[in-house]
């Protein structure tokens, strides 16, 4: 038992008690899990040879302090489906009062029950094939396992139906949604089970406290002629969060995400991040009444789009007035690569992405010879119609200078370069060039995207390529 079992409990040992009782369902990971539990968290294992990150030590840590709160006894993991059925007696017991959490303790109670079920009879079923001697014995019980898990979807269902009833946090209901469409798909189950307690433990938003002040406009408006400035945005976060504005919340969060992504070059948004913005579609609404086909949050605001390449040259300024967009992926590019090169919008972006939309070598040329572009950091140009002289047009460019990532997959012109082990006691991969990347580094000399290294940004990764910009200093204001 730990040593903290009598504090209270909180909202978060709630997530953390049913992660853990989803994620030790699986037979072939209760004993590695109970180990990790138990015992060294950096400890190597016969079934996990590799050393657990910091990170992943701490999480075990809080788990196991949450578990302790609620009572339960982390030597019992070993048993993972007793254990399952006190956590969840005790996540009941915990919120008796609270009709809501009651409810969605339900939720999850049963959804584990079908989970459990479905996997049970999945397995039986092919023991069946396995062992045709024993096939009716295998048979009989996949049919009974079968029909519980239909009784406890019933339930489960019921359950959804209960908390559904009230005026809840709006983010629920996808969550919930989910979990009804998965009540028959044990694999997608246990990933709705995995999101579905977080959303239970999201507090409700309190009233926003009137229209925001002439400080947070004042802000708003550096926000959008500034966007890849932090300061503008952090000041904004802490004014609006006077009046309960949620939008300060998701300000907080991604900033916090964004920073630590500039260190550990990966980029994880929080779930709460993404529960606050499906709680809020309105605020897509300025871009999506734009022409914008997706968007993505950064920093607390739309940062990323998708959108056709027609909307976004009649739109780009008007898009850029209502969010401080960096990314641009454009669809449906037709034969609009000479106005996109031409268009004076494209100052100021970090990322573009013109991935599949039929880029020649002409049309890279004119990206290349275009003054708009001195600001990218990363070019998409993945699966379309560039050879050697597209790719020399770009290498060549004085314009795209700055240009960290170019990712060419899937082109006429092949890779830059290939990745080997090198031989040493612990190997690393290692960049060799191809006979193209040599050709282009003796006539343009060396650039970082001819030696595109896995470490760098993916397309959404946009903190990595703030971080770049931030540093340069050379991004000019938008007007």
């Amino acid at each position: 038992m730990s040593d903290l079992s009598g504090e209270a409990p909180r909202v978060d040992d709630v997530a953390r008690a049913v992660l853990w009782a989803t994620e030790l369902g699986a037979d072939r990971y209760r004993r590695e899990l109970a180990a990790l539990l138990q015992g060294d968290p950096v400890a190597r294992t016969a079934h996990y040879p590799w050393p657990v990150t910091q990170a992943e030590a701490d999480e075990q840590r809080r788990r196991r302090a949450a578990l302790g709160r609620l009572g339960v006894d982390v030597a019992e993991t070993a048993h993972a489906p007793r254990w399952l059925e006190r956590a969840i007696a005790t996540l009941r017991a915990v919120f008796a009062a609270e009709t809501r959490e009651r409810a969605g303790i339900e939720v999850v109670a049963t959804a584990c029950e079908v989970f459990f079920a479905l996997d049970a009879a999945e397995l039986l079923r092919k023991l069946e094939e396995e062992a045709p001697a024993a096939a009716s014995l295998f048979a009989d019980a996949a049919r009974d396992q079968a029909r519980a898990a239909a009784a406890a979807a019933e339930r489960c269902r019921a359950a959804i139906a209960r908390l559904t009833e009230g005026r809840f946090h709006a983010s629920l209901a996808p969550a919930l949604g989910r979990v009804e469409a998965s009540l028959t798909a044990p694999k997608a189950l246990r990933s709705v089970l995995a999101d579905l307690p977080l959303r239970l433990a999201t507090p409700r938003e309190t009233p926003i406290a009137g229209p925001p002040t002439a400080e947070e406009l004042d802000e708003l408006a550096r926000i959008l002629t500034h966007p890849v400035d932090d300061a503008p945005r952090a000041l904004f976060g802490e004014l609006a969060a006077r009046r309960g504005d949620p939008r300060a919340e998701l300000v907080r969060l991604q900033l916090e995400s964004s920073r630590s992504a500039r260190i550990t070059r990966t980029l994880w948004d929080p779930p709460r991040a993404r529960f606050v913005v499906e709680a809020h579609p309105e605020w897509l609404e300025p871009v999506t009444s734009l022409g914008a086909k997706r968007a993505w949050f950064h920093r607390g605001f739309v940062e990323e789009i998708e959108i056709d390449a027609g909307d976004y040259l009649a739109n780009a300024r008007a898009l850029y007035a209502v969010a401080p967009i960096l990314s641009v992926r454009l669809r449906n590019l037709g034969d609009r690569i000479a106005d996109v090169a031409a268009c004076p919008a494209l100052a100021g972006l970090l990322a573009l992405d013109l991935v599949g939309q039929h880029v020649t070598d002409d049309g890279a040329a004119r990206l290349a010879a275009s003054p708009h572009v001195r600001s990218l950091r990363q070019l998409e140009l993945a699966d379309n119609s560039i050879g050697e002289r597209g790719v020399d047009a770009l290498a060549g460019s004085p314009n795209l200078a700055r240009l960290r990532v170019c990712t060419l997959k899937g082109n006429p012109c092949g890779p830059l370069c290939t990745f080997e082990y090198t031989l040493q006691e612990i190997p690393t991969q290692e960049a060799i060039p191809t006979e193209l990347g040599r050709r282009l580094a003796a006539r343009h000399g060396s650039r970082p995207w001819f030696w595109d290294d896995p470490t760098h940004p993916g397309p959404v990764a946009l903190a990595c390529l703030v971080e770049h910009a931030l540093r340069a200093a050379d991004l000019p204001a938008r007007k």
